[in-house]
């Protein structure tokens, strides 16, 4: 399952229950015979991203980790656990330096989160409203793109004669750099 290409274009990462247990193995292209299984602990994985400059991939699981691991070297690293949900939406910035992901912080309320696979710093990028979600990264690294549901404003259903929130999911821009200005701003 959720099979992905690693950035050499000659493997693939992907899913595997053989064995009655869930891990990540590894195939090259030329030689589909012999899969690499990497000895991780992943619990059942439900979404992979791979870093699009390294043999590095990030994934989320059934335990509502968010899991870094290095398939040369084996090594893992739990990012963050969710207390309520699945993570929701994760990327890798374009350099593979960065991983941003959505985390509740309560049952009602996400925020986007940025970790820095350098340092380990973990950074907490908007501020709780209601469901921030999805977040890309700009593929020049200047912006992060991100789903939010946060706008209050009620509409009068002409149907059912009650309010509801049609509205309250957009997009949104977060700029990634101190002296980058808002491309909305007119110059």
């Amino acid at each position: 399952r959720l099979s992905r290409y690693l950035p050499d274009g000659k493997s693939i990462v992907f899913a595997s229950d053989d064995g009655n247990e869930d891990h990540i193995e590894i195939i090259g292209l030329d030689d589909l015979q012999d899969p690499k299984k990497i000895e991780v602990d992943t619990g059942r994985p439900v979404e992979i991203k791979v870093s699009p400059k390294s043999n590095e991939i990030v994934l989320s699981n059934n335990r509502n980790e968010l899991i870094w691991i290095d398939l040369e070297s084996s090594k893992s690293k739990v990012i963050d656990k969710n207390a309520y949900f699945l993570i929701d939406g994760f990327n890798w910035s374009s350099d593979g330096r960065w991983i941003a992901y959505a985390c509740n912080i309560n049952r009602t309320q996400s925020v986007i989160k940025v970790y820095d696979t350098k340092s380990g710093e973990i950074h907490e990028i908007t501020k709780p409203v209601l469901k921030d979600m999805m977040p890309v990264f700009d593929p020049l690294g200047r912006y992060l793109y991100i789903i939010s549901l946060r706008i209050f404003n009620p509409v009068y259903d002409k149907m059912n004669f009650a309010l509801g929130f049609p509205k309250g999911m957009r997009p949104y821009l977060i700029t990634l750099r101190r002296e980058l200005p808002s491309p909305f701003v007119p110059v």
